[in-house]
This record gives C-alpha cells, structure tokens and sequence, in this order.
C-alpha cells in the first residue's frame, strides 16, 4: 500500500478563524499556495490517490478538496478523527486496515501526530523533529502488506519551503 502523509497548508491564527477556534482554522493564502506547489509536484511523482483521508478540522478539509481536485478528481474523499492532532496512531492503521492492500491513500493531517505517525511506521525516533516537515510537505511511505508499525519505508518527501 501506498500511504502519502500530507501536512495540511498554512492556516489562519485561532483569533482569524471565523468561529474562533483550532477547528475552524482555514487555509490562508500562502497555505493554498503551498498545497497546489506540493500537488503539482507529487502529480510529476505519478502521484494517483483512490482515497484521500483528512483530519475533520477545515484547514485539512480545504487541503484534501484541493488534493483531490488536482491529483484525482474521481479519489474517494473521506474524513476521520484518526487524523486529529491528539489521536493515537493505533487508530489510523485501524483505518488503513479496512482498505484494500493495493490502494494509494493520501493521510491528511497536522502535528505532532503525523509526525507520530512517520516514527512509528518508519520506526525512526522523533522523525518529525529531524526531517524538514513544513506546512504543505509530503512524504511517500510504501507498505509491504498490511499498514504496521515499523513496516514502512521512506521514498520521497517533498517540502514547499524547500523548492528553490
């Protein structure tokens, strides 16, 4: 299975959001600038998701319409509190299990819990204190079988901030 960890774009502070809270945090300007900058790239990578899962929070929502709008109109669009910043991993291989082992699914989420969810799957101690996983950044982890943890490995990530 191909697993894509997606960190949402930059996000309006919670005194901006029009209901004043983390939930309702959208995408800012910049952010959307991230998101399409990542997307274009992961679409030069072959990047074809069937199944895009965000965080129920608006900043994710917002990333995964657009992630589905330039990577694969037809990707079945989902949400799931797996994805919050407090959940535990356990829960997203809990989700990633109900899948089909063929498909390529793009996780949407924030931190530090993506940044939980690459130490366990890579089994890389505070991987995302090491690698540069900025707003809008992507990684490619590839599963043999079943999504587990320790069982991924690392192919590519890309990161906005990055690009030159």
């Amino acid at each position: 299975m191909m697993v894509y960890i997606f960190r949402h774009g930059h996000a309006e502070n919670k005194a901006s959001a029009s209901d004043k809270t983390d939930e309702g945090r959208r995408l800012v300007d910049e952010g959307k600038e991230q998101v399409e900058w990542t997307c274009a790239k992961a679409k030069h990578l072959g990047v074809v998701p069937d199944i895009i899962i965000s965080s129920p929070r608006a900043r994710g929502r917002e990333t995964a319409e657009m992630a589905k709008k330039m990577l694969n109109p037809q990707a079945k669009l989902m949400s799931d509190t797996c994805l919050e910043p407090e959940a535990k991993v356990s829960e997203v291989y809990k989700v990633l299990s109900k899948l089909k082992k063929n498909d390529s699914v793009i996780l949407i989420a924030h931190l530090p819990h993506l940044g939980h969810l690459l130490a366990d799957a890579l089994n890389w101690e505070a991987v995302w204190q090491n690698l540069d996983f900025e707003n809008g950044a992507m990684a490619r982890i590839d599963f043999k079988g079943a999504p587990k943890p320790k069982a991924g490995n690392l192919m590519w990530l890309i990161s906005p901030t990055r690009a030159g």
